[in-house]
């Protein structure tokens, strides 16, 4: 190769390069530089999740709208129907109280589904009434130990019979000095007023 032909040569490489770096040039100074923006960070948002209450069975209480009988000597007290009304009595060896929610005399016989009386003795020996010569809990048909507040009774069927028949269930405390018997009766084996009766029964002080 001549020397005119290397010269020409060289000289077309010369100018693909001025060519090719003018370009660079000319392409970075139109795309300036590129900014690299920061990734935000994702805030870390706890998404609170709504606790609603479990729903509860609404309880059937069935004294709702009863009344209290408070008797503050012997410092008791239970609940008993609102149309219930309330005859206490003296006897010879006891006091007597005696609930019921019909209208009629003590000779009726047979309660109507519903009706229902509840006959409360109290012995006092301070007061010179005696007490019976059986115990609390032999004074009750197939007893069983209950909490009344602050005293221990027995609980269970009553004596067979009555001014108005019915089925007869007792319920019983000793304290000292002094001992109740409470005997409901009610024309229903389950005996829904009387049950009631006993389960609102309580010794407060």
């Amino acid at each position: 190769m001549n020397q005119k032909g290397f010269a020409n040569i060289a000289l077309v490489v010369v100018i693909i390069a001025i060519i090719a770096v003018g370009g660079y040039f000319i392409f970075v100074k139109k795309s300036g530089p590129i900014t690299q923006q920061p990734t935000p960070n994702p805030t870390s948002t706890q998404t609170k999740t709504p606790v609603f209450p479990t729903p509860r069975p609404t309880p059937t209480n069935e004294t709702v709208g009863w009344q209290i009988y408070r008797n503050d000597k012997y410092g008791f007290e239970f609940k008993y129907p609102p149309n219930s009304t309330i005859e206490p009595r003296q006897h010879l060896n006891y006091q007597y109280i005696r609930l019921q929610n019909y209208s009629s005399t003590d000779d009726r016989k047979g309660l109507a589904d519903g009706e229902y009386y509840l006959e409360i003795s109290i012995s006092d020996n301070s007061l010179g009434y005696k007490s019976s010569s059986q115990s609390c809990q032999q004074s009750v048909v197939n007893p069983k130990k209950v909490e009344l507040g602050i005293v221990t009774g027995y609980r269970g069927y009553g004596e067979e019979g009555g001014d108005a028949g019915g089925i007869r269930f007792a319920l019983c405390a000793e304290r000292p000095e002094v001992s109740f018997y409470i005997q409901g009766t009610e024309n229903n084996e389950k005996a829904p007023l009387v049950n009631s009766i006993f389960d609102s029964f309580r010794f407060t002080h």
